[in-house]
């Protein structure tokens, strides 16, 4: 078993592990994300095609939970 929060854990954990040799992998780029990645893996049997995006947060982990907006903050020096 891999490191949970590995790409590889969760693609487990959703897919199965026999379903790694099938599975389609493409990383994704959404602006909203900035330079946080985005994966996308697609999993085509013949009776179903499911898709699940994975996210990689700013500690390095993957979930399939985006990662929380950053919000630009303003700091005043005390003079």
């Amino acid at each position: 078993m891999f490191e949970e929060g590995t790409l590889r854990f969760h693609v487990e954990k959703w897919f199965g592990r026999t379903a790694i040799p099938t599975l389609e992998v493409n990383r994704v780029r959404p602006a909203r994300l900035g330079r946080n990645r985005c994966v996308q893996v697609v999993s085509s049997r013949a009776d179903s095609r499911v898709t699940i995006f994975f996210f990689q947060h700013g500690d390095g982990r993957w979930s399939v939970s985006p990662p929380p907006n950053r919000r630009a903050t303003l700091t005043i020096p005390n003079c």
